[in-house]
């Protein structure tokens, strides 16, 4: 038996390997109100699973909320890691749980995973330590109410046939709130056994043998209110989906869908969010079925499905009269300035993101144009995915008095353009919150000055190889910011004009060219102590010193931290012993 001394001396190991290599992950998402977290007392409560057996792990919902995310309409956020499920497991009384079980594989199946994926096969069976159960029969003690989200997957991509009563365990969890299905073989008899779960609000199926027939459980659940299919529904299944009552997001992927059962969601009087993603193409014909949904507030339209997409498609969006947000993920279609003409009709829109280069046949660039025909909707909030403006397009935004969202990409001398950047006219646009602005060679520092008057900015992302130390000093000057990305060409000395940002809890760091290397005459530390609230720093593009981390002691909040070991010695770990939020 292995000491349980060493067991926790190479979780230390492997949690500081973490922290020098990156890996870490954070997605930020808008939070809705669809289903809220309850604040953690200090009382417990127990689960109780086998005690010879691990079910799967445990996970606490952030006091954020489950991590909706409603421009790609998905659930995005990590969940607090608690413990393994098994035996009788302690949680915190009111905190929502999350159980992630694994099943294991048949040697068939393990046998197939390792000629199709050798490396796959490698990581989550040869060496995994711990044996995943072959079954769910581990949530047999379960109170009914004990789960608030259950996520059960196999490593097998494309898993089929998996027996049916592999899941009647899950139907006495009523209480269940959040159910994710991910390559589990699941068949539509299997699903049978989820009618009684009509406590769900939001289902998840990533699946290959499930058909449409399967779908028709989905009536005999009435409190579902979200659901992602990413799997290849087709017409029938659409139709199924279209008689729920109460479903106010839905995301489906493309394969199978010919285009009338699209009309079928004009049915759904109560939905709001649609996102239609995926690699197998669809057309105008697709988009033109979804001129009934007049009841629409978001249109999500995601992936290279999306890329055979013309003006006809953006004449068919602009029916839907109630619609508030467009956006495209990922994707090019095939727009003009003429198309985004037809979108004037959307007076309700107030977020529109096109995702993807404005560029014409022989080097022409819409940028500008494309404004200029938005700015017939002049209560628009947040515009994104604009690229090649001059400094006629800039002025053009000036009209926009409600703006506070804007992602935009300046037009330079690779487009022959030689003029002034217009960022100027930005600080005319006193409610902006979030900007986003990337301008490669024509940003600079005097533009950042510019942007000094902005007093609201909480998220900004600048990116230009033209942008050096001095404009940072113009940032340090926006106290309200909260989120901070910096692609340019900087030093750590230079960050220290930061300190001054005591809202700031994200910053990202990507030195371009030689930037980020330390000037042999540079004798100042890094320090950034004044970031008091700074939960998620990524540093990894910058050749810092041990001396450079001592500032780490003062952030108390911290939670992520991505650095480049290559610089550093092991003398440099002192100064991340005293983070007690550190798990990344």
């Amino acid at each position: 038996m292995v000491p349980s001394s060493m067991i926790r001396k190479r979780i230390d190991i492997g949690a500081i390997m973490l922290v020098l290599f990156g890996l870490i992950a954070g997605l930020g998402a808008e939070e809705i109100t669809l289903l809220r977290p309850n604040l953690p007392p200090a009382e417990t409560r127990t689960l109780s699973f086998p005690p010879g057996q691990c079910t799967g792990n445990l996970y606490l919902e952030p006091e954020s909320g489950p991590g909706w995310d409603p421009e790609h309409v998905t659930l995005s956020v990590a969940w607090e890691y608690l413990s393994a499920a098994q035996g009788d497991v302690p949680v915190p009384e009111g905190r929502n749980v999350q159980l992630l079980v694994y099943l294991a594989l048949g040697p068939r199946e393990s046998a197939r995973l390792h000629a199709q994926n050798p490396w796959k096969h490698q990581l989550t069976v040869a060496d995994r330590v711990r044996k995943d159960p072959e079954n769910l029969s581990g949530l047999a003690k379960l109170d009914p109410n004990d789960l608030f989200r259950l996520s059960v997957c196999s490593a097998m991509y494309r898993r089929t046939g998996t027996d049916p009563r592999i899941f009647e365990p899950i139907r006495h969890l009523t209480g269940l709130r959040i159910l994710s299905l991910n390559e589990t073989g699941v068949t539509d008899k299997g699903l049978e056994h989820l009618r009684a779960l009509r406590s769900l609000r939001a289902l998840e199926f990533r699946e290959s043998s499930i058909t449409s027939r399967g779908l028709e459980v989905l009536k005999d659940l009435p409190a579902l209110e979200y659901l992602d299919l990413r799997m290849e529904v087709t017409d029938a299944g659409l139709k199924h989906i279209g008689q729920h009552p109460n479903l106010r997001w839905l995301r489906i992927r493309t394969g199978k869908i010919w285009g009338p059962g699209l009309a079928e969601l004009a049915n759904m009087s109560r939905l709001e969010r649609l996102c239609i993603w995926g690699t197998s193409p669809i057309s105008d014909r697709h988009i033109k079925y979804l001129e009934g949904l007049a009841q629409l507030k978001s249109l999500t339209l995601w992936g290279s499905a999306c890329n055979t997409l013309t003006d006809a498609s953006l004449a068919s969006i602009g029916e839907l009269k109630n619609l508030e947000e467009l956006h495209f993920i990922r994707t090019s279609p095939r727009f003009t300035v003429a198309g985004v003409a037809r979108l004037n009709r959307l007076k309700n829109l107030k977020k529109v993101d096109f995702a993807q280069v404005w560029s014409g046949p022989r080097g022409v660039h819409y940028g500008d144009e494309v404004v200029r025909q938005l700015a017939a909707l002049p209560n628009l909030e947040c515009i994104k995915g604009i690229s090649y403006l001059s400094a006629e397009g800039m002025k053009t935004l000036m009209v926009f008095r409600n703006l506070k969202c804007l992602g935009i990409a300046l037009k330079d001398r690779e487009q022959g353009y030689y003029g002034p950047t217009g960022v100027s006219y930005l600080a005319g646009l006193g409610s902006l919150e979030e900007l986003r602005i990337t301008g490669d060679d024509s940003l600079s520092d005097a533009d950042l000055a510019c942007l000094e008057p902005l007093s609201r900015l909480r998220d900004l992302l600048i990116s230009g190889q033209n942008v050096t130390d001095r404009g940072l000093a113009s940032i340090g000057k926006l106290k309200q910011l909260e989120s901070l990305h910096l692609g340019c060409p900087v030093t750590p000395s230079g960050l220290n004009q930061l300190n001054g940002l005591s809202n700031l809890n994200y910053l990202k760091v990507s030195p371009r060219g030689n930037s980020g290397v330390r000037d042999s005459g540079d004798e100042l530390m890094l320090d950034l102590s004044g970031l008091k609230k700074m939960k998620d720093m990524n540093l990894s593009g910058l050749s810092l010193q041990d001396s450079d981390l001592a500032f780490l002691k003062c952030l108390p909040l911290l939670e992520n931290l991505m650095i480049q070991p290559d610089s550093l010695t092991g003398a440099a770990l002192r100064h991340l012993r005293a983070l007690p939020e550190l798990n990344r």
